[in-house]
């Protein structure tokens, strides 16, 4: 399945993002992010994070780790990264076969800030130091439960609405 590149798509992604301030990307049927189909809203954080190789790796993982969920599911899947930070799955669905997954997130839902950097503090400590960490913690929304459930619905309805639209070919 390839998806087509269109203003459309392109609009919509970015409507998602910026109505709900979090990153959103398109990964393919392999789990492979798509290109051209990410949007400025990627928190610092997660950026930095990603330069680093073994970062990277794990992020890498816990993407395809969702993604696979989702394929045995076929549902919706909310989960949280390596780092403690909540991320969001949809399945893009055409005739009973997931062609792709549309993904949201790079929030928390502790609320509690200096908790919130102490649990990345933990978790990324071993390979970024420790100001760099807490600078760069700020730069990750605090959503509430029903914020990330509300955000989940929106993106799942997204997820159908590209296939409806056929933004998404075999």
């Amino acid at each position: 399945m390839s998806f087509i590149h269109n203003k459309d798509l392109q609009d919509l992604l970015y409507s998602i993002a910026l109505i709900t301030e979090m990153p959103v990307c398109l990964h393919d049927d392999k789990f492979n992010m798509v290109q051209g189909f990410n949007n400025p809203f990627q928190t610092d954080f997660c950026f930095k994070m990603t330069q680093i190789p073994e970062l990277f790796e794990k992020c890498r993982q816990c993407d395809i780790e969702s993604c696979k969920k989702v394929n045995k599911t076929k549902n919706l899947t909310i989960y949280k990264c390596h780092a403690g930070i909540i991320e969001l799955t949809a399945p893009i669905i055409n005739n009973g076969v997931i062609c792709g997954y549309i993904m949201s997130g790079q929030v928390t839902d502790i609320k509690d800030r200096s908790k919130f950097t102490k649990l990345l503090l933990e978790r990324c400590s071993p390979y970024v130091d420790e100001e760099t960490i807490t600078n760069l913690a700020k730069s990750i929304k605090h959503k509430s439960t029903e914020q990330i459930f509300a955000v989940a619905k929106l993106l799942d309805i997204c997820a159908n609405y590209i296939q409806l639209k056929q933004m998404v070919r075999p």
